[in-house]
């Protein structure tokens, strides 16, 4: 987990909320028939209520050295 997702889960854990990572769902399919993940998956009394999808820098910036 990312610096920023540590501190999501720190987060959930200190409010008590009932949560898993890098949730799946068995139809929701990418590119290839990869399986699309999402970063938390928040329960209430273990039924699935809400999903939490963090994106970092890295979706927003460049890589060094890439597509020069």
């Amino acid at each position: 987990h990312s610096y920023n997702e540590q501190q999501i889960i720190k987060i959930l854990k200190e409010n008590n909320i009932e949560f898993s990572t890098q949730y799946t769902f068995p139809d929701l399919l990418g590119v290839n028939n990869g399986h699309l993940r999402f970063d938390f998956a928040i329960f209430n009394k273990g039924k699935l209520s809400h999903l939490i999808e963090y994106n970092g820098l890295q979706h927003y910036e460049k890589p060094e050295g890439k597509w020069a």
